[in-house]
């Protein structure tokens, strides 16, 4: 059944037993059937598919992966029953026949053959490609299937190109007779269409521009005449109407321009105007000759306005236009003149502005009003040093020394009152110098003796000597009451500071280093032995500094011998080997003991003499030679890190091959040399 017979049927059924409107009742599919469909032919994946059975045709091609670039899209056949039907994907993408069954059924085989007939399509139409031709289908066809000609396609020409016996030519028709079926055109496979657009440039029109309201582009056919044209474009009430300019592009593609007077006035005749004729119309202000009158300065609005050169204004007008003269302004203002005949000649005109406001500016003029303040040496006078907001004002003779420290917002904590400085100036004809006066005030900022200020006075405040509001210190670890303390002096020593954290405890490292941020020291070494037995003593107890961190760690009994110079690597495994190694203190012996015993002694290439020892407080005590050049190496405490060096002179001649002696030519030349002896020794003996 269809879906509309089922429905029926289902409807009439229900009836039977229940009583519904139509309305009231809805069937519809959850669950569509499966359908077997083999697919052959030039498709991506051949074989047997199966689909529900609300697939079309077209969807089973589409899940056997659709047809190759060289299967037919025009001739597939469907076999249903013993019959076969031919279907036509373009048909169905352009003008679907609802005669046509699209749908698929149980058993339906779908064969996708070659394409016979492949063209292409280039050039001015909307879907330029590839396209698939079937028999009684021709060049119009095409051009359909491509989604028709764009707006500018060239009908008078289009080009098929073809090979026939090997050979290419190309095949020429009217495009306007293809499309109105005068003239039928056949193609073939393998054949290329081309359809040119239209590339004529526009020529028959004439342009205006300039003082007009429209201009742009006319056609020249309705205003081949000039006084038409203008009167198309509104000329401005500003446009030059004695004559216009017209540019007439001649065939080599020069421009001639040319002078026509305005048509219609003074009893002006017409111009005929020619295709691409482009017509300026000039404004009036082209030719004005014109220059800036400008006022700048202590006016309230200053400006710069066109006149032209015969165009003249007072200085009282001028400054009436700037919005008056601001108060602070000085009695005197000056004009810069500019010659307009020679622009880099200028003349500076002195203006009093009590009684030259009728003087007459003129073009290319600029009023320059001065500020009053400008040329008064007020003198100013400063405030800085141990204040809370050092400042500066203008001089005054009613401003006393308890006035400018009250506005400076009075002393900081720590400020001396009897050492307030005066550096005052003194200006002669041939140098500057200072005076330093020295003040002592009172709670209130007053002086205690008669004092006047007067212009550039400068006053600095000063610190009270060696004023603090309390340095600190930090000490943390292996002491009783770890913690932040106060320094009493600028002497304090680190012993003070360890005894008033209640000593050391017992496992302390004698070792300790102190972080200085003072001038970014960074991090210094202490032994603690020293300092508490040269307690109070500068090359041993440390004097400590405004943010010193002091760090006391439990004492570790280890010590560390560095892997370069030594045969630690040797006898370690490859998975536990490291740059150092490090094993529980020993007892007093020396460097070189514990090389040997703990790293498997030196490398051929160690230098000996470079043995040291370092403590944790950065202190290194290295190998001295004894009596008869005897090695003193040192003594190794807990803590120890031992380094060894390595002798590059050594290591250089170890890494340079030795060449192989070869012991058949050395005895060859051995004897050669033995006969030449023996040879000599007869000669003489002859000789004799």
């Amino acid at each position: 059944m269809t879906m509309a017979q089922a429905r029926k049927a289902i409807q009439s059924k229900l009836a039977s037993h229940y009583s519904f409107r139509e309305d009231q009742i809805a069937v519809t599919i959850t669950t569509a059937r499966t359908v077997q469909v083999s697919i052959y032919g030039e498709v991506g994946v051949q074989g047997g598919f199966t689909l529900s059975a609300l697939n079309s045709v077209f969807n089973a091609l589409a899940a056997a992966g659709g047809p190759l670039e060289m299967g037919s899209v025009r001739e597939i056949q469907l076999s249903r029953g013993g019959k076969n039907t031919k279907l036509d994907l373009y048909t169905y993408m352009t003008k679907p026949d609802a005669k046509v069954q699209y749908d698929i059924q149980n058993g339906d085989v779908l064969y996708v053959p070659v394409a016979q007939n492949i063209v292409s399509i280039s050039g001015a139409v909307n879907r330029p490609m590839r396209y698939e031709m079937v028999k009684g289908e021709g060049l119009k066809e095409l051009i359909q299937y491509a989604g028709g000609l764009v707006y500018n396609a060239y009908m008078d020409y289009v080009q098929v190109e073809r090979y026939e016996n090997g050979e290419r030519k190309y095949l020429e028709f009217n495009l306007a007779d293809v499309m109105s079926g005068k003239q039928k055109v056949d193609l073939r496979n393998g054949d290329a269409v081309r359809i040119h657009q239209s590339n004529v440039p526009m020529e028959n029109y004439v342009a205006i521009n300039g003082d007009v309201y429209y201009g742009g582009n006319y056609d020249l056919e309705g205003n081949s005449s000039l006084q038409a044209l203008i009167e198309k474009a509104k000329p401005r009430y500003t446009a030059k109407t004695d004559y216009v300019f017209v540019e007439r592009t001649k065939p080599d593609e020069t421009v001639e321009i040319l002078t026509v007077p305005f048509p219609g006035t003074n009893g002006n005749g017409d111009f005929e105007l020619q295709a691409r004729d482009v017509v300026r119309v000039l404004a009036q202000s082209t030719y004005r000759d014109v220059e800036t009158i400008s006022v700048n300065g202590q006016v309230r609005e200053p400006f710069s306005r066109t006149f032209g050169l015969n165009d003249r204004m007072t200085v009282g007008q001028a400054i009436e236009y700037a919005g008056g003269l601001k108060p602070s302004v000085y009695p005197v203002a000056y004009i810069f003149r500019k010659d307009l005949e020679n622009p880099a000649k200028m003349e500076y005109i002195t203006i009093s502005l009590d009684s030259d406001l009728d003087k007459e500016l003129q073009p290319g003029d600029q009023l320059n009003v001065y500020d009053n303040t400008t040329y008064t040496n007020t003198g100013e006078v400063r405030v800085n040093g141990a204040v809370k907001s050092p400042f500066g004002t203008t001089y005054d003779p009613s401003l006393t020394v308890h006035d400018l420290l009250t506005m400076a917002g009075g002393f900081e904590v720590g400020a001396a009152y009897d050492r307030v400085e005066v550096f005052r100036l003194n200006v002669s004809d041939k140098q500057s110098s200072f005076d330093v006066l020295t003040l002592e005030v009172d709670e209130d900022y007053n002086p205690k003796t008669d004092f006047q200020l007067q212009p550039f006075d400068q006053i600095v405040v000063r610190m009270t000597p060696d004023f603090t509001t309390g340095r600190r210190v930090e000490i943390n670890g292996r002491v009783k009451y770890p913690g932040v303390y106060l320094l009493d002096d600028n002497k304090t020593q680190l012993w003070e500071i360890i005894e008033k954290a209640g000593g050391l405890l017992d496992d302390a490292d004698p070792y300790a280093r102190v972080f200085r941020t003072m001038n970014a020291r960074g991090s210094i070494g202490m032994n603690l032995k020293d300092a508490k037995s040269n307690k109070g003593k500068v090359n041993a107890d440390l004097i400590l500094m405004d943010g010193d961190v002091v760090n006391i760690v439990r004492q570790e009994n280890i010590v560390v011998i560095r892997e370069i110079g030594t045969r630690m690597g040797q006898y370690v495994p490859e998975e536990f080997a490291a740059s150092s190694k490090t094993m529980v203190y020993q007892g007093s012996h020396n460097a070189a003991w514990y090389i040997r015993h703990y790293a498997g002694g030196f490398q051929k290439v160690a230098n000996k003499n470079s043995v040291t020892v370092t403590m944790p407080n950065y202190q290194t005590d290295g190998t001295k030679r004894g009596l008869f050049g005897i090695r003193r190496y040192p003594t190794v405490q807990p803590g120890g890190v031992i380094t060894v060096s390595i002798d590059r002179e050594k290591r250089e001649k170890l890494d340079t091959p030795k060449e192989k002696v070869n012991w058949g030519q050395t005895f060859n030349q051995s004897v050669s040399t033995l006969t030449s002896v023996i040879s000599l020794v007869i000669l003489v003996d002859r000789l004799k």
